[in-house]
């Protein structure tokens, strides 16, 4: 009795409230038991209530992970362990979604602390889970042998490889590593960057770009050595290297450069003009404009070859502009008023300016340097005097060996015959000249220099047996 009134007093009942067991379902039990029978029947009620949490923890877990909500799923299912550590179901249900997740060994883990806690009747299934997750975690899967090629790429770009040294890694991996990466995933060559510090020295970057080269669209070259420069043009000769849009050069990649072609856009004058700059040795500028582009400027480039004094063979194709002609008469000045000036060959072909041709012949005409001029499809109508008055001057060229005019019209019939008998000239080309007919090169086959010993035209009316007694003369007695 003593028990019965100490747990109806009010403060034994508030504590039973408090501990959310001050309901009607267990109040006949309070009311007719002693401590120790209360004590085991509110442990009872207390592990059938975890019981239910766990299957509640379980089930949300489940709904979870259908969601793809893994993480969550995960978390509920941990509670489960907690809640119910003998229970096999919260293992079961964490180690399932670490498969899913693609985390096989925590799977493992989570199944072997269940075989040591739960009870015997659960460990055949744990054990057939947790033997299914390692052979999961023991095999070995090529992704790259699996996955389709633009998603092995995009995973791959994931490295963020600046230097490429992973990427490079990558595809020592294997033979089909190599094959996907150097030739099938173009996204991870679009930018390299060549110098004596980086990865690439020597004859490795030149291996890796004949195999990638293809790709690359922006190249940058800081402090190579001139032997990698002489690799890389042969590899743009081969196209190799066909795709670059964006060069990137340091002043020291062209300090010794000495020859240099240069393809030009009309909005890449300057960017050319600023490379002529960087080549203090330059011996050969072999310079074409883009025709399909549009009109190119050439005032820019001239500015800057005007600072050359070594250079000794000029070639301009292709440019197109209303100063066209007056950019190459400054620039022609220049070269015959310097002492220092080295030009030996100059070819202009398919340039075309709408000013008359004698503001650039005059000065081309007094370089004493000069050994060969070539002047085709350019400037096509020329004033009669100013061409007679460049062919005078041309007679005076100490060094000049060879001349070739194409497609020129306007020039008088003793202005011809002046260019046959220049002294010292061994060749002579003329092509598509308009006045040339077969009544004049019989005139020209009997003024002939002695010195000139080919004489080529084409594309005139000219008679096959004028052309024969044009070469018994060339021949000589």
């Amino acid at each position: 009795m003593t028990g019965e009134i100490a747990l109806q007093s009010p403060k034994k009942r508030r504590r039973l409230d408090d501990l959310g067991l001050g309901n009607d379902a267990i109040e006949p039990t309070i009311q007719h038991y002693t401590n120790d029978g209360i004590i085991t029947s509110l442990t009872q009620e207390l592990e059938r209530l975890d019981s239910r949490r766990v299957t509640v923890l379980i089930s949300r877990s489940r709904a979870l992970a259908d969601k793809g909500r893994l993480t969550d799923a995960v978390s509920d299912a941990l509670k489960a362990i907690k809640y119910g550590p003998t229970l096999a179901e919260g293992y079961l249900a964490a180690g399932e979604i670490y498969c899913i997740q693609g985390k096989q060994k925590e799977a493992v883990d989570v199944y072997e602390c269940g075989l040591r806690t739960v009870l015997p009747s659960d460990w055949s299934i744990l054990y057939e889970r947790r033997k299914s997750a390692t052979e999961r975690m023991n095999r070995k899967i090529d992704f790259v042998a699996n996955l389709p090629f633009e998603v092995t790429e995009a995973i791959f770009a994931q490295l963020q490889d600046h230097d490429h040294k992973q990427y490079i890694d990558c595809a020592n991996t294997s033979r089909l590593w190599r094959s996907v990466v150097l030739y099938q995933c173009p996204m991870l060559w679009r930018t390299i960057t060549v110098s004596k510090s980086s990865l690439y020295h020597r004859d490795s970057a030149a291996r890796l770009l004949s195999s990638v080269g293809r790709h690359v669209q922006h190249l940058g070259l800081n402090d190579v050595p001139d032997r990698f420069i002489r690799t890389l043009l042969t590899l743009v000769e081969e196209k190799k290297v066909a795709s670059v849009t964006e060069l990137t050069l340091d002043q020291l990649v062209f300090s010794h450069l000495t020859d240099l072609s240069l393809m030009i856009m009309p909005e890449e004058t300057q960017a050319a003009a600023s490379i002529l700059l960087q080549c203090p040795m330059l011996e050969r500028a072999d310079l074409c404009a883009a025709l399909v582009a549009g009109p190119t400027s050439l005032y820019d480039i001239c500015n800057s070859l005007i600072l050359h004094d070594n250079v000794r063979i000029l070639k301009f194709e292709g440019f197109e502009s209303n100063t066209a002609g007056a950019d190459f008469e400054r620039l022609f000045t220049h070269y015959a008023s310097s002492q220092s000036c080295k030009v030996q060959q100059i070819s202009i072909i398919k340039c075309e300016s709408w000013q008359v041709c004698e503001s650039f012949l005059e000065p081309l005409a007094c370089i004493t340097t000069l050994r060969n001029i070539e002047v085709r499809g350019s400037f096509s109508y020329t004033e009669r005097d100013s061409f007679a008055l460049c062919v005078q001057r041309l007679k005076a060229l100490p060094n000049l060996r060879s001349l070739a005019f194409e497609d020129m019209t306007c020039i008088r019939n003793e202005v011809l015959v002046r260019l046959v008998q220049i002294d010292g000239l061994e060749s002579l080309e003329l092509v598509d000249i308009y006045e040339l007919s077969t009544k004049l090169v019989y005139i020209l086959a009997d003024n002939v220099s002695p010195t000139l010993k080919v004489c080529k035209i084409e594309k005139s009316y000219v008679t096959k047996e004028a052309m024969a007694y044009l070469e018994s003369k060339l021949k000589g007695p």
